[in-house]
């Protein structure tokens, strides 16, 4: 398991090597809350990172300020803003 910045997508993200491939938990630039993608069956870690990233869009908000993925509690949908800026 590792808790390095791997990931373009996410500041933290953190991989976990299974037996059949790799599970990626990506976090939330500013609570840290997670998502981690179902099993992906890879054999390379970059396969993985970039099948992980395409799952993980869909539940994280890019803000057009400062350009930090987070999660919709942290994001105001109308300003397409994280709640920082």
């Amino acid at each position: 398991m590792r808790d390095r910045p791997v990931s373009t997508f996410t500041a933290k993200c953190r991989t976990i090597r299974e037996s059949e491939g790799f599970r990626l938990i990506f976090f939330c630039e500013l609570c840290d809350r997670g998502y981690t993608t179902p099993l992906l069956i890879c054999d390379t870690l970059q396969e993985a990172l970039r099948l992980g990233e395409q799952e993980a869009r869909f539940y994280f908000n890019r803000c057009v300020c400062c350009h930090r993925r987070i999660c919709d509690e942290h994001y105001d949908e109308n300003r397409m803003v994280c709640t920082d800026c």
